[in-house]
């Protein structure tokens, strides 16, 4: 990590608990926690600015009583709670790509995915990172077994607030008067339904934790017409409706709900098509996992209630 890159900085402290206590802002910030010989890890290079996270909160406190950091400390200015994320469709694309900066940010994580070897892989990769993690293996167009992965991230879950992430997802593209019933069947179960099963599971832990987080990742189809994309195109309109009107029941009972609408992104979901962009045109799954994670990052005091994100070329 090149330490220069870090000398505008934040620098979150977390208690002993895993609640965020506040934040040290200084653009001497990181010359300042080297003198207290805090111990550091970095979360984003890529916010503005930077963050590192204080795991020494033993050294910090001390300094804080005595008032020795007095005009760097401030309160924070996000929840103060851990975030507990779970990400369905974590084994590929999107939902992946998420896991992985989130790792990087301080969050806890469950992961989900139907793929099990695909899922333990990338528990590894984000607990290298840092992030406690759990895998659980899920068809998330079962209901019994959203119920389940919710109960497990539930677990040990005092003062965590929870955040859901949709990124589950397939596609097919081309003609409907040919295409398979069962092809249609599987795009509305995994890209409607199964959102929907999760959101139903997730609920009930947003409103006993008095506040939480979902993110649905759609497409811009959801917005956009698209010929020859007519049942996945449902399937995310669908879903784009269904959490405007979530949002709307449970806003003022704590629930921030962001709907993302990329456009083409370079991920498995173009294999086997009929008409693949060219895929250097389009987004990467890390651009998009980048605007997702500033979303459940963000500050407390604010919601964004739909996101559309572009190739710098528009609609390929």
């Amino acid at each position: 990590m090149n330490e220069d890159a870090l000398v505008f900085c934040e620098l979150v402290v977390i208690g002993a608990d895993g609640e965020q206590l506040g934040i040290l802002a200084s653009s001497r910030a990181l010359d300042i926690a080297c003198e207290m010989g805090l111990d550091l890890v970095v979360i984003s290079t890529s916010a503005s600015p930077p963050i590192a996270r204080i795991i020494d909160y033993n050294k910090f406190s001390p300094l804080v009583q005595s008032g020795q950091i007095d005009e760097q400390w401030q309160r924070p200015r996000i929840s103060p709670k851990m975030k507990r994320v779970i990400v369905c469709g974590a084994s590929s694309g999107i939902g992946r790509a998420t896991a992985v900066a989130l790792s990087e940010s301080g969050c806890e994580l469950v992961l989900v995915a139907r793929r099990r070897a695909l899922l333990e892989e990338l528990a590894a990769q984000c607990e290298k990172n840092g992030a406690k993690t759990i895998c659980v293996p899920c068809d998330i167009t079962q209901y019994t077994e959203c119920e389940e992965f919710v109960r497990i991230a539930k677990l040990d879950s005092d003062g965590v607030e929870p955040v859901l992430v949709n990124s589950a997802g397939v596609a097919e593209f081309g003609n409907f008067a040919t295409m398979s019933v069962t092809s249609i069947d599987d795009q509305i179960r995994t890209n409607l339904l199964g959102p929907v099963y999760a959101c139903r599971a997730f609920i009930p832990w947003v409103l006993e934790a008095g506040s939480g987080q979902i993110v649905n990742v759609l497409s811009i189809s959801a917005s956009t017409v698209f010929a020859g994309a007519a049942a996945y195109s449902a399937s995310k309109a669908g879903l784009l409706m269904f959490g405007k009107s979530l949002a709307s029941e449970y806003r003022k009972q704590g629930l921030r709900l962001t709907s993302v609408l990329p456009g083409a992104t370079d991920t498995a979901i173009w294999a086997n098509q009929s008409f693949v962009p060219t895929r250097e045109d389009m987004l990467s799954a890390e651009a998009v996992a980048d605007c997702i994670r500033d979303v459940i990052l963000m500050p407390a005091d604010r919601s964004v209630d739909e996101i559309t994100m572009m190739p710098p070329k528009g609609i390929l």
